[in-house]
């Protein structure tokens, strides 16, 4: 008891030295405690006028999808966009006529798998420099023939193969089967296929597999019932349905619609990672927003103070769209509500 209280007291200094300086230059993530029913004023880190918002010391934490949840994902995302013959390390879901998004375990069995790996998509594509999509930062790192006997015969090869082009956002900190350390966020080494260059002989895509136009309305509402979790607290509403992948990382869906009764289609998925706003914390700029953890209202959440408590988000299109007086194509979106931070450095 007495090494508990004592973890306690280094807690609340490290909330006094963040609210007298502005900025940090080290941080670490307090255990998660339960949340009073009341909650007083005096434990909160800001001067909220909400008794609602969680202590500082609530910030939550995430936990490891259990065996049951895993095996509940492989029954959802039960697509096949890969025919002849090849079986996929990873599952998949058609959101619409040309993209899938997918999502890659440790172990390409349900019966195996204990951790989630990486989210991503894949696109309808050829295989011509030309036509990679996001070919100037390199996201979409690998094409894939959508018809193959074997697996790791059906990468891309010849100019002009018919198939799609993917890309990965890892969700945790591993090391791969290469000895390459990953991290959270998009994955610019996995697999690549450089494309060749097809000049003015680039084929159109055409070939007899895609989605449906628009996913099924039971489709949606399946998934999302999966997105169970809360990991904004204080009483704001995210416009997204959101499910721990690890203690610090969430994955996320965002349909075209705050309401799921209202929803037709899914414009996003992506990840959140627990951070500090700061330009030292921000994983790479694929990360565009921070989003604080508590909040009484969802558009008060952003990030705002130097060394504020919350998440670094990076959404990844599903699908071509109009958003926020902008159009939007598949791939990571670069622009999506940017929140740029302070720098926290003394």
């Amino acid at each position: 008891m007495k090494r508990q209280h004592y973890q306690i007291a280094i807690v609340g200094i490290a909330i006094v030295v963040v609210a007298a300086t502005g900025g940090l230059s080290t941080y670490y993530f307090s255990s998660p405690t339960p949340l009073s029913s009341e909650l007083k004023s005096s434990n909160t880190t800001y001067d909220h006028e909400s008794s609602n918002i969680a202590e500082a010391s609530a910030f939550p934490s995430g936990s490891n999808l259990t065996r049951a949840e895993i095996s509940q994902l492989f029954e959802l995302f039960d697509d096949q966009p890969l025919e002849g013959g090849q079986v996929p390390p990873r599952i998949s879901k058609w959101v619409n006529n040309d993209t899938f998004i997918f999502l890659q375990f440790d172990k390409p069995v349900a019966e195996n798998a204990t951790s989630l790996r990486y989210v991503g998509i894949g696109v309808k594509g050829v295989f011509c420099a030309e036509s990679q999509p996001d070919a100037v930062n390199g996201s979409f790192t690998h094409f894939h023939q959508w018809n193959g006997s074997e697996y790791r015969h059906a990468h891309g090869s010849q100019p002009g193969d018919q198939g799609y082009w993917l890309t990965w956002a890892a969700v945790d900190n591993f090391v791969s089967f290469d000895g390459k350390e990953v991290k959270p966020g998009i994955d610019y080494e996995f697999s690549p296929t450089p494309p060749p260059n097809c000049g003015d002989d680039v084929p159109a895509v055409d070939f007899p597999v895609s989605g449906p136009e628009k996913m099924p309305k039971e489709e949606i509402l399946q998934l999302a019932s999966f997105f169970d979790d809360q990991p904004f607290l204080g009483g704001q509403q995210s416009p997204r349905v959101a499910k721990w992948a690890n203690n610090n990382t969430f994955m996320f869906l965002q349909f075209d619609k705050p309401s799921l009764q209202n929803a037709t289609a899914i414009n996003y998925i992506g990840i959140g990672s627990k951070g500090l706003f700061c330009k030292e914390n921000q994983p790479s700029l694929d990360f565009t927003h921070f989003h604080k953890w508590n909040a009484t209202d969802y558009r008060h959440g952003h990030g705002s103070l130097p060394g504020e408590e919350g998440y670094w988000l990076l959404w990844v299109a599903a699908g071509e769209f109009d958003t926020q007086g902008r159009h939007v194509t598949p791939g990571v979106d670069r622009e999506f509500s940017p929140t740029p931070p302070p720098s926290c450095s003394f």
